[in-house]
């Protein structure tokens, strides 16, 4: 299905949720940011000429009072997803997720894509987030795998 997502100045968007694997072994959010389309784009790519802002202002901007809740969808949605999404695949272990949703016309969340290892979001510097999560989460498989 097509899905329309639009801003209200009409460049289309989506959100890309950055989970990764911590120290405890559990999914954590690294980050969610929207990607927004230049105008007359049918595509949010970044490469593409498309560009991000910071998650509250493009929240805010686009959601109003809604913001809040809205956030909260997509925080959820990116931790219930990741464990869903792991349970599919028995014999691969993940350990960092890029997943790119929309919200259509009536708040409804659509998956438009899933990567692995998607790379460290381009704007709020969480570089060394990514870094320090992958970090920890080796020393978690390594602890847990110890032989003694």
């Amino acid at each position: 299905k097509f899905i329309t997502c639009k801003t209200k100045l009409g460049n289309v968007y989506d959100f890309r949720l950055h989970v990764q694997k911590g120290g405890n072994g559990n999914w954590l959010i690294t980050s969610i940011y929207p990607r927004i389309g230049k105008m007359g784009s049918i595509a949010s790519n970044l490469g593409n000429g498309g560009y991000t802002c910071f998650p509250d202002i493009f929240l805010k901007q686009e959601f109003g009072d809604d913001y809040y809740n809205v956030q909260k969808y997509l925080e959820q949605f990116a931790l219930s997803f990741s464990n869903h999404f792991e349970s599919l695949y028995q014999d691969i272990l993940f350990d960092e997720l890029g997943i790119d949703v929309g919200l259509d016309e009536k708040g409804r969340l659509w998956i438009f894509e899933v990567n692995w290892r998607p790379g460290p979001p381009v704007i709020m510097n969480v570089e060394l987030d990514v870094v320090r999560n992958t970090l920890q989460y080796a020393q978690y498989l390594a602890n847990k795998n110890k032989k003694y």
